[in-house]
C-alpha cells in the first residue's frame, strides 16, 4: 500500500524519536549515539572512507607541483625548494578540499533551512536565495539548482536533514532528504526515459508516458561528478537504516548533483540498492578490522636454529 506524505511524516514521527539519534563527532571521524541503548555508531561516511579515489592521487600531485611553479622565483633565489614552502605545496589539495566540504556543507544548511520552512508553514517559500548567508557566488549556485530540481521534478519534502541508525549493521547517518516526486511512467515504466526534466511544463512525454507520485530517498552531492560508485553506496545505507528504523521503503534512491556554478544539476538513480548495500557492508567490515586497534602482525623470532644433514 502506497502512503501519501502526511502518512509518511507520521511513521516518521512515530517510530523516530527526535532525540533518539544524536550527534557525537570526535577528531577521529563522524560518530552518532542512539539513545534509547548508549550505543556509538561509526558514520556511514566514515565507514567508506577507505575507499580510495586513483585520479585523487594525481590531481593532489598536480596541485603541489603547480603551487611550486608559481613559487618558482623563490625556489631560484633560495637555490632549492624550502622546508615551508615544501610543506605548503604538499597540503595545497588540503585547502582545496576543506573550501569544497565548507563550501558543500553551507550549501546543504541552506537547502535544509529552506526545506524546513516549507514543512513548518505548509507552504513552499518563493525564494530559497533569502536563505543564504554570506556573498561566496557558488551557495547561490547550489540552491538556485536544488529549486530547480524542486520545480523539475514537482517535489514536496516530507523530512530533511534525518539522523538514521541501523544497530543490526552497526552505523548511523544523516539522510539528507525524503520526497515525493513526480516520476514518469509508462506500464510501470517509460521506455524512453528514465528520469525527465521539465522543458514544455507539463508531466508527460511524446512517447505516451504519464507522471506518477513516488516516494524517494534523495542524496545531494556538489561534487563535480557522480561518478564515484560509493555514492551509491552511501544511499542505499542510509534506505536501509531508514527500513530497519520504521518499515519505510523509498520507490526510489536517487542522487542529484547540483552545479557549484550556475543552475544546473544532474541525476542519477541507484541501480541495485541490494548489490549496493552489501558492498557497503564488506567496505565497512575492512574499516572496523583497519582500526580495531588490534595487533595485525606479531615478531617472529626463531628462538633455536635447527640444522638437518
Amino acid at each position: 500500500m502506497k502512503l501519501s506524505a502526511e502518512e509518511i511524516r507520521a511513521v516518521l514521527d512515530e517510530k523516530i524519536g527526535q532525540d533518539d539519534v544524536i550527534a557525537d563527532h570526535d577528531h577521529t571521524g563522524h560518530y552518532y549515539k542512539y539513545v534509547p541503548t548508549g550505543e556509538r555508531f561509526a558514520s556511514v561516511t566514515t565507514r567508506n572512507s577507505i575507499l580510495d579515489s586513483p585520479h585523487l592521487k594525481k590531481w593532489s600531485a598536480g596541485l603541489a607541483v603547480d603551487h611550486i611553479d608559481k613559487h618558482w622565483e623563490e625556489v631560484s633565489e633560495n637555490g632549492g625548494v624550502s622546508s615551508d614552502l615544501k610543506k605548503a605545496a604538499l597540503m595545497a589539495h588540503e585547502d582545496v578540499l576543506q573550501d569544497a566540504g565548507g563550501c558543500g556543507t553551507a550549501g546543504h544548511e541552506i537547502i535544509e533551512r529552506y526545506l524546513l520552512s516549507w514543512m513548518e508553514n505548509d507552504k513552499q517559500p518563493e525564494d530559497i536565495t533569502k536563505f543564504i548567508t554570506g556573498e561566496d557566488s557558488r551557495l547561490y549556485a547550489i540552491a538556485r539548482s536544488a529549486l530547480q530540481f524542486i520545480d523539475d521534478f514537482e517535489a514536496v519534502p516530507i523530512a530533511s536533514e534525518m539522523f538514521v541508525v541501523n544497530q543490526k549493521d552497526g552505523y548511523a547517518g544523516t539522510l539528507d532528504v525524503l520526497m515525493m516526486i513526480t516520476k514518469i511512467t509508462k506500464n510501470g515504466k517509460c521506455d524512453k526515459h528514465t528520469w525527465w526534466t521539465s522543458t514544455s511544463g507539463k508531466m508527460s512525454c511524446e512517447c505516451g508516458a504519464k507522471a506518477k507520485r513516488v516516494f524517494a530517498l534523495v542524496d545531494w552531492k556538489s561534487s563535480n561528478s557522480l561518478s564515484k560508485p560509493e555514492y551509491a553506496m552511501q544511499a542505499s545505507a542510509y534506505w536501509y537504516a531508514l527500513w530497519r528504523m520504521t518499515g519505510l521503503r523509498p520507490e526510489e534512491t536517487i542522487i542529484v548533483r547540483l552545479d557549484k556554478f550556475q543552475k544546473k544539476y544532474e541525476v542519477v538513480r541507484v541501480l541495485d540498492r541490494v548489490k549496493a548495500f552489501n558492498a557497503f557492508k564488506q567496505v565497512a567490515k575492512v574499516h572496523d578490522w583497519l582500526y580495531s586497534g588490534e595487533s595485525k602482525t606479531v615478531p617472529y623470532t626463531l628462538k633455536k636454529q635447527v640444522f638437518l644433514d
